[in-house]
């Protein structure tokens, strides 16, 4: 009679945490695209803070700077970027 053999794979399988379904994808972009309105946004604040007051303190450009920190923050957690 014929002799009988049993092959035994080992796979490994590896989770690399992409998202490949559409709407993660979706997310993925509004993540990017959320990030870049972020800098933009923070950027015009600060543009608006010179034109607004021409010859700035340094307590006053600290302030709007962490102004715009907190405000980045803000938009990135929405965004889900940060």
């Amino acid at each position: 009679m014929g002799e009988r053999r049993t092959v035994v794979r080992e796979y490994e399988i590896v989770d690399d945490g992409a998202d490949t379904s559409l709407s993660g994808w979706v997310k993925q972009w509004l993540k990017f695209f959320g990030g870049i309105l972020t800098i933009i946004f923070a950027g015009l604040v600060m543009l608006v803070a010179i034109e607004v007051f021409f010859d700035p303190s340094p307590v006053f450009v600290l302030a709007w700077l962490v102004g715009i920190v907190l405000v980045g923050r803000v938009f990135g957690k929405l965004t889900g970027v940060l």
